[in-house]
């Protein structure tokens, strides 16, 4: 009973400070008789029967104020808000507000800071080794090497080489030649 009267008094105090930042319906005006504030005079403005009033940046709740899942690039804190993330992060559930666990993607995990940091280019997915950043993942068009991305040849979606002859495949426009070049056929279909 002692824990539901304290959940309680934490969940109003939490309400009463969210309400205090919050525009109350019924209110406005201000000069020249507009009426002050406040819920619009009577007990009829209150409508607990519409759903709940979720804190910022959180996704859904069940309870005023009280958040169940946090947007993306949030954290749910102990008092159901949701908190940010380190820059670029998705998830930080584990290492908390401002830190980071899931980077976005074009961004890779700084292990010990747990911060983001861009990939180098034309990588989707990276990440660090020791000093180092080294790409997992290459953009359509360039393939991964020595943890780098290297470009195809002109025309190229995938190659297993840089040279002319390393395409395994074309881009939309381009034929696949018998030498594993792509060539440039664009057809006007009517």
């Amino acid at each position: 009973a002692m824990t539901a009267l304290l959940r309680r008094v934490t969940s109003f105090a939490v309400l009463l400070v969210v309400l205090q930042a919050q525009p109350l319906p019924g209110g406005g005006g201000g000069g020249g008789g507009g009426g002050g504030g406040g819920w619009g005079g009577d007990d009829s403005s209150w409508d607990d029967s519409s759903s709940p009033s979720c804190p910022s940046n959180c996704r859904s709740c069940t309870i005023d104020w009280e958040c169940d899942v946090c947007n993306s690039g949030y954290t749910l804190t102990y008092l159901k808000q949701c908190a940010r993330c380190a820059d670029f992060c998705t998830r930080c559930d584990i290492r908390g507000a401002g830190l980071c666990d899931t980077c976005d993607s074009r961004y890779g995990l700084v292990y010990g800071s747990w911060i983001c940091r861009a990939c180098p280019a034309n990588c989707q997915n990276c990440s660090e080794h020791g000093r180092d950043w080294s790409c997992d993942t290459c953009d359509d068009g360039y393939m991964l090497r020595s943890g780098e991305c290297d470009a195809c040849a002109a025309g190229c979606r995938k190659c297993t080489s840089t040279d002319v002859s390393g395409c395994v495949q074309c881009f939309t426009f381009y034929q696949m030649q018998a030498d594993n070049s792509c060539a440039y056929r664009w057809k006007l279909v009517l």
